[in-house]
Order: structure tokens, then C-alpha cells, then sequence
């Protein structure tokens, strides 16, 4: 009885050895033996783990660039005054470098050193020069021949210009000549590009300044259906500005890029002129830090090459001076030294007094022989003529005259 009830006991014994179960630390012992079992690849094959690099993250999209109005900065009163005053209009120059002389009233007080308003100075289509002291002539080289317009008006510290009718100046001048079918009316509508320019750093590089002016065109005229200006960025039309007040430009990315103005008219068609089409470079980096105020100046002008200096000369003794020359007409002379009388000159006076035609001819005559005539019609027609030598004739008028009128003339 004893045999057959150990028999299920010990048959339990070996199931329960004989189990799959896995132990408590089952998992550990698996991710031992696959580590083990890698490891073991890797060695037999030489190559190291393979390591999954996570997913990037895609940046955000760049948001686009706009074209956003601004506020139009009040006129100060009085309203600054500009004037060209150097060249004149329409002058003709005859070399390739011209001196521009400015009359700024009513602006920048120049010796205020926290003052920095300034003037804009355009020639044709190319970036404004910014004059800080008007009272200093401009030099401008390098001109091409033909015909040029120079244009002046103020900007503020912020460069944005002042929006003023009166505050304007414009001069044509040629330099050589005028240039052929120019097709240029001062008195038509007319665009002026202004801001922006050169490089943009720093801060404003988040805001840029689109700024012009505006000629001949009525602020009340600007609208939809009037006159507006079409902005062009790198040849992307923008939304076109109908009103005249400052733009900002948002959202440019860095780097080169090309700013294009067009004056467009009450039909929708660009307007006519040079300058009412035009576009300038900017190169824009946010990483350049900006410099207050700053301003990329055009280079100097180039100094003319001075003057031969001249060799040095020995002073000269002071040259004598020439005798007087003799008058034209020589004193008039006698021949052979002899004079007429005195007596008969006044005996001659005493017949003119008293109405003797006689007398009256005898004295001319002898102020013609006195100076030099032959007679008294030579004398009065025919200028100075010098009797010829020889001998004195006796005067007629003398032996004719009585003796006692003679007498009478001579006490």
C-alpha cells in the first residue's frame, strides 16, 4: 500500500520540475542573453551597434514680405525753404566736375551737434548724397556729357523726407552740351527714389524705410484711381501705394536685393520721364550691428593735381621809362627863327573891334601862319600843315594897314 501512494507524490515532484513557467527575473535573463547575442555579432562581424538618430524638426515657414503704410511726420513751422544756388539752370559746364552750392533756410541748426537732419542731394537716378553741412560746397566728378537734373530736399534723422511742396529744389545743367531727345519736363509729374539705399544692419533691417518724393503731383490727386507709385522687390510687383506717407518693408530676408519705384497715372499707365522708373541695390544683414545714424558717404572728391611751381627768377632792375613822346602835332615854327610882330597882331584885334572884313581876315591869317598853317582855309579844312622853308614874305596886310592906326593900336 505504501509503493502505490508514493507513486503520485514523486510523479508531481516531476511536473513541477519539468514546468515552463519562467521565473520572476525571466525578463532580465532574455535581455541578457540578446545583448549577449549581439555583442557576439558585432565581434563576429566587426561593425559597430547601429545607432537611430531622432527626427529634425522642420523650421517654421518664413513669413512673407509686406509692405506696410506709415505715419506721415508733420511739417515744422516755418516750413524749411531749399534752393540751388550753384549751378544756375540750364548753364552749360565745360569740364566733367561741377561745385553745388545749397541755400538751406529754416532747418538744421549746423552747430547743434545733436541735430541730425540733413539734406538729400540726387543727381539723375542714383543714390542720394546726404549733406549734413549746407553752408559747404558739393563737388560732384565724373559727370558724363549731356544733360543732368540735380534734385534737393530735406530728411530727417530717420531719413524720411520732409513732404512739403516748398521744401524742393531742382536745377537742370549740361555738361558740354544738352543731350538729344533727353524728353525731360521739369514741370510734369515726377518720382524722386529716396530710401532705402546702401547696406541695412541691425534693427533696421526689421523695418525697412521705403520712402521717394513726390513733383508736380497733388496729394489730393494720390489714390487708387489717381496717381500711385508700383514698389517692385527683386521683380516681385507689390501692392501699389496710393497715399503719400512712409513705408516699411517686413520680413526681407537677409542679403542682396533689388527695390524698383514706378510712378503709375490716373489710367493705370506708367508716367512718362527719366526718372519716374527706377530701382537701386540694398544689401541687408541682420548680424552687422547698425551704426546710429550711420550713413555709407560716396568717396571723396579727388583733388586736382597741384601746379607746376615756378622757377625761381633773379629780380630785375626797374626798366627806365621812355621819354615822352612828342605831341602829334609839333609847335608850330617860323622860318628862320623870325616872329611875327606883336604890334600888327593887335593892330589886327583893334580892325576886327571896329568891323573891318580887311582886318578881320588878316588877323586869321596870322594866327594860321602863328601855328604853323599856310593860310587861314588850310587851318580850318585841311588839319595842320607846316609851311615849307624859304624866305619871309612881307605882310600885305601890314604895309596896307594906315600908319596911324598903327599907332593908335599900339599905345
Amino acid at each position: 500500500m505504501m509503493k502505490r501512494s508514493a507513486f503520485p507524490v514523486v510523479f508531481a515532484l516531476l511536473v513541477g520540475c519539468g514546468s515552463t513557467t519562467p521565473p520572476a527575473n525571466s525578463s532580465m535573463n532574455a535581455t541578457t542573453v540578446a545583448t549577449t547575442v549581439d555583442a557576439g555579432v558585432s565581434a563576429l562581424t566587426n561593425e559597430p551597434p547601429v545607432e537611430v538618430a531622432p527626427t529634425p524638426t522642420p523650421p517654421p515657414a518664413p513669413e512673407p514680405v509686406r509692405i506696410t503704410a506709415g505715419e506721415r511726420r508733420a511739417t515744422p513751422t516755418p516750413s524749411p525753404r531749399v534752393a540751388i544756388t550753384a549751378p544756375r539752370n540750364n548753364a552749360t559746364i565745360r569740364e566733367d566736375r561741377v561745385e553745388v552750392r545749397l541755400n538751406i533756410q529754416n532747418w538744421r541748426v549746423v552747430t547743434n551737434a545733436d541735430d541730425h537732419r540733413h539734406i538729400h542731394l540726387v543727381l539723375d537716378n542714383e543714390p542720394y548724397r546726404r549733406i549734413d553741412d549746407p553752408r559747404q560746397p558739393v563737388v560732384l566728378e565724373h559727370l558724363s556729357p549731356g544733360t543732368h537734373v540735380l534734385r534737393a530736399f530735406p530728411g530727417w534723422e530717420t531719413h524720411e523726407t520732409v513732404k512739403e511742396s516748398g521744401a524742393y529744389a531742382m536745377v537742370v545743367f549740361h555738361v558740354g552740351r544738352a543731350a538729344e531727345n533727353f524728353g525731360f519736363n521739369p514741370r510734369a509729374p515726377m518720382l524722386t527714389y529716396s530710401r532705402p539705399k546702401g547696406a541695412v544692419n541691425g534693427a533696421e533691417a526689421e523695418r525697412i524705410l521705403l520712402d521717394f518724393y513726390l513733383a508736380n503731383v497733388p496729394a489730393s490727386e494720390m489714390g487708387a484711381q489717381g496717381f500711385r507709385v508700383r514698389p517692385t522687390i527683386d521683380g516681385r510687383a507689390m501692392e501699389d501705394l496710393t497715399a503719400w506717407v512712409p513705408y516699411y518693408i517686413e520680413n526681407l530676408p537677409d542679403g542682396p536685393h533689388t527695390i524698383g519705384l514706378q510712378l503709375i497715372g490716373r489710367d493705370g499707365a506708367p508716367v512718362a520721364g527719366p526718372f519716374n522708373t527706377t530701382e537701386q541695390r540694398i544689401t541687408v544683414s541682420r548680424a552687422t550691428p547698425a551704426t546710429p545714424h550711420a550713413h555709407p558717404e560716396p568717396a571723396a572728391a579727388t583733388p586736382r593735381p597741384a601746379r607746376r611751381p615756378r622757377r625761381p627768377t633773379m629780380p630785375c632792375p626797374p626798366r627806365p621809362r621812355p621819354p615822352r613822346r612828342p605831341p602829334s602835332c609839333p609847335a608850330p615854327t617860323t622860318t628862320r627863327g623870325t616872329e611875327i610882330p606883336r604890334r600888327s597882331l593887335l593892330a589886327r584885334m583893334v580892325d576886327l573891334i571896329l568891323g573891318s572884313d580887311r582886318g578881320a581876315s588878316s588877323m586869321r591869317l596870322t594866327v594860321a601862319k602863328r601855328r604853323g598853317y599856310r593860310d587861314a582855309s588850310s587851318m580850318r579844312h585841311n588839319g595842320p600843315t607846316l609851311r615849307s622853308p624859304g624866305p619871309v614874305e612881307p605882310d600885305p596886310v601890314k604895309s596896307s594897314l594906315p600908319r596911324g592906326r598903327i599907332e593908335l593900336a599900339s599905345r
